[in-house]
């Protein structure tokens, strides 16, 4: 899908989280992709479209930021997206030292900062149908933020 479709750059990188269960429950986690609108991370059988968790991820200096999520949807095979709810500037700021710090331990290029807001997210009525399209558009809708 072209980048001008996407509301925030997603990053494809290995980042250490925590996830919080219903009734108190910590469990250790990975999320697959971030931006700073949305995370994918590995299905979970408790978990469903619609349902909400918190998560905590770790910052460069061993705090860590606790964010709101509500799952968009779970396939098995590619993952859980998340879209990070009521997320403040400062909360995304502490997303973007998380990502920029993960890529140059990864010796990777920043090829910009991941708080450039690229456009409004894709309207998914436009997808073609075809499964590659869907899953990008169920990927936009996690990685972008409401403006509601």
């Amino acid at each position: 899908m072209p980048i001008r479709h996407r509301q925030y750059l997603r990053f494809s990188l290995d980042v250490p989280a925590y996830l919080h269960g219903r009734v108190g429950e910590k469990y250790s986690t990975t999320l697959q992709q971030i931006s700073v609108g949305g995370c994918l991370l590995p299905c979970r059988s408790d978990l469903f479209p619609g349902d909400e968790f918190r998560l905590e991820i770790g910052l460069p200096k061993g705090n860590f930021v606790p964010l709101s999520c509500k799952v968009i949807y779970c396939v098995e095979d590619m993952g859980m997206g998340a879209k990070f709810l009521e997320i403040t500037k400062f909360e995304q700021e502490l997303l973007s030292t998380v990502i920029q710090t993960r890529l140059e331990s990864e010796n990777l290029p920043l090829p910009c900062d991941p708080m450039t807001v690229l456009g409004k997210p894709r309207d998914r009525s436009t997808s073609t149908g075809d499964p590659i399209s869907i899953r990008e558009s169920m990927l936009d809708d996690v990685m972008g933020i409401d403006r509601k």
